[in-house]
């Protein structure tokens, strides 16, 4: 079932009435613009508490109840909205649920590839004074001066309070319900499914993070190691002594004759740059996706460090070809993904299957890569020159919106990291 507009708030149980009586009157107004048979107007979610303990309810016990619907109306009403109006507030900024709400609509727009600013499907409304506003939030700051000087003041919670501010409180209404037909008339395609509430990330505050993805935001960088077992390199080659059984944070790219292993340089380069690095363990090429789909939409870069002769395995090579196709389909993706390819010029096997080596790394990345691809990095300061690059780029390029800095074609950090091999 496809609504008009999803109301998004903060559930307080002291407001429970004021909301549920403005949803009534958007959600009538909106009928009447959009007319009886445009569909159906509005979504809103209003746990209701048991019988004698309306006033017993605490915020929490009604933010837990409203947790147990995610996975039925809640996501299905988000899944198929097509505007989502929100009552901003201290509590509404405050809400964990109420970020994670804003976050899977705002990555339905995105997959949805809409052609209008997000900003006229994503409207909000001056519920009480709100002091900081997230972020996430800044650029969604509607232009308040076509509304009445009183909405404007005290936000229209008060005015539905207050009789004598009821013909403003009305004109606001209405307003709101003109914006919302003429903004979904041509109207968005129901996503088949988004991701579970609980593990989609909280929009207001990134640096909650979601398990397995960890911290978000611009100041978390992701890197994913791809790299064999010296088991898995047996037929592979006769040098192994730069690989480790633990997983490829230990593996040693330049060795012989240098022995900082690529966790180590990461770990270096993260502090100048003052980023907080965080291993992406994957299990498969789907997972692997998810979750950098999850960390680049919640604006945190991810580094993909491959070692070229793991490359020779086809469990490795096909993560790296689903993420070169992944970075090929979705421009949001490659503008903030690199892939890495460490060489090690003072390896005298490596020189000898040099020809080979780099054949195998451009067949892989025939189907796509991503916009900062590193084929080959000769050299460890090379490696952490090529991190720093992609870092800066991301950060202030892409995520920060820098004007003033330009950004070189070809400079990522993106790493994929198979762990001890766990790939399939």
């Amino acid at each position: 079932m496809a609504f008009r507009f999803f109301l998004s708030y903060a559930r307080i149980p002291a407001q429970r009435d004021e909301v549920e009586e403005f949803f009534n009157d958007l959600q009538d107004a909106v009928a009447v613009a959009i007319g009886r048979d445009g569909g159906d107007p509005g979504y809103f979610d209003s746990p209701a508490p048991k019988k004698g303990e309306e006033d017993k309810r605490a915020f929490i016990d009604v933010e837990i109840e409203a947790g147990r619907m995610w996975r039925t109306d809640i996501e299905d009403a988000i899944r198929t909205s097509k505007s989502m109006v929100a009552l901003l507030s201290a509590d509404y900024v405050n809400s964990d649920y109420c970020g994670r709400e804003f976050a899977a609509f705002g990555n339905r727009l995105k997959r949805a590839k809409v052609n209008r600013p997000a900003s006229d499907l994503f409207i909000p409304v001056r519920w009480s004074d709100v002091k900081s506003m997230p972020d996430a939030l800044a650029e969604f700051q509607n232009d308040n001066s076509g509304y009445p000087r009183s909405y404007q003041e005290y936000g229209l919670l008060k005015l539905k309070k207050r009789q004598m501010y009821a013909d403003d409180y009305h004109e606001v209404v209405e307003t709101l319900a003109k914006m919302i037909a003429s903004r979904t008339a041509g109207l968005i395609p129901d996503a088949n499914a988004i991701p579970a509430l609980q593990d989609t990330p909280n929009a207001f505050r990134l640096s909650s993070g979601v398990p397995e993805v960890g911290p978000l935001g611009p100041k978390n960088a992701k890197f994913v190691y791809i790299v064999a077992e010296p088991r898995e390199l047996e037929n592979v080659r006769k040098g192994r002594e730069g690989y480790d059984k633990d997983g490829g944070y230990f593996w040693c790219p330049y060795h012989p004759p240098e022995k900082p292993s690529i966790g180590e340089v990461v770990g270096a380069v993260a502090q100048e740059m003052k980023v907080r690095p965080w291993e992406l363990v994957i299990t498969s090429a789907s997972d692997l996706l998810t979750k950098i789909e999850t960390a680049i939409t919640n604006k945190s870069p991810v580094a993909v460090l491959i070692d070229p002769w793991s490359l020779s395995i086809n469990r490795y090579d096909s993560l790296v070809r689903a993420i070169g196709k992944f970075a090929a389909e979705h421009p949001e993706i490659s503008e903030a993904a690199g892939t890495f390819v460490p060489w090690n010029k003072a390896d005298r096997e490596t020189q000898d299957s040099l020809a080979a080596l780099e054949q195998q790394v451009d067949v892989t990345f025939a189907d796509g890569r991503p916009k900062y691809h590193y084929p080959r990095i000769g050299a460890l300061l090379d490696l952490r020159s090529a991190l720093i690059e992609f870092l800066q780029a991301i950060r202030f390029k892409v995520f920060e919106k820098d004007p003033t800095r330009e950004v070189q074609e070809g400079s990522a950090l993106h790493t994929i990291s198979a762990a001890g091999g766990s790939t399939p």
